[in-house]
């Protein structure tokens, strides 16, 4: 009987461990917990819009549902600006980077997604071509499964922690064409 409570208390102790050792990882590889994906200003009619929002499926995975409405083709005479902020362990917002990539469709399509990832968004998102420019339209999701982001050209490993995106495209006169925001927190898989 002695044998079976220590035994028991043992496994109690390694199982403390392993769970304050999986806190105090900093960074390492990551699931998606998306908690926001909204337009920056929902009263502004943007020419190019991502009206997204997450459902949970399973444990390490949310399928976003929604739409994309192109007024005119995301094209490569767009380019993305993308500024980053990291919640501190102050419980404040701190700037982390800001992003610029010009050829905005063909950076998507080859940069961030890869070309795996990227056929399977626009399979998801029902749009009529894989290649740039995505044509004028309004393509609804079928459930677009966050889990995909690990065949894309994201980072494998990220810092874990809650983030806040915007996103913008601009065109080649440096016009609003877009304003997204998406909140997520990098979470470890546990």
């Amino acid at each position: 009987m002695f044998i079976i409570k220590e035994f028991i208390c043992l496994i109690l102790i390694f199982k403390k461990i392993e769970i304050t050792l999986t806190q105090l990882r900093l960074m390492g590889p990551y699931w998606l917990d998306i908690k926001e994906y909204k337009r920056c200003n929902s009263s502004i009619d943007y020419p190019i819009q991502f009206n997204l929002f997450p459902r949970i499926t399973t444990k390490y995975s949310q399928i976003l549902f929604g739409n994309i409405t192109l007024k005119q083709p995301l094209d490569d005479s767009l380019s993305i600006h993308m500024l980053s902020e990291k919640y501190d362990s102050v419980g404040l917002w701190k700037e982390n980077s800001l992003v610029n990539v010009k050829n905005a469709c063909s950076s998507m399509k080859s940069g961030m997604f890869g070309e795996k990832s990227w056929k399977y968004f626009v399979n998801i998102f029902q749009i009529p071509t894989i290649n740039c420019p995505l044509p004028k339209g309004h393509y609804i999701s079928r459930g677009y499964d966050s889990a995909t982001f690990k065949d894309s050209n994201f980072p494998k490993s990220f810092f874990y922690g809650k983030y806040s995106f915007r996103t913008h495209l601009l065109d080649n006169k440096n016009n609003l064409i877009s304003c997204t925001i998406v909140s997520l927190e990098f979470k470890p898989f546990s």
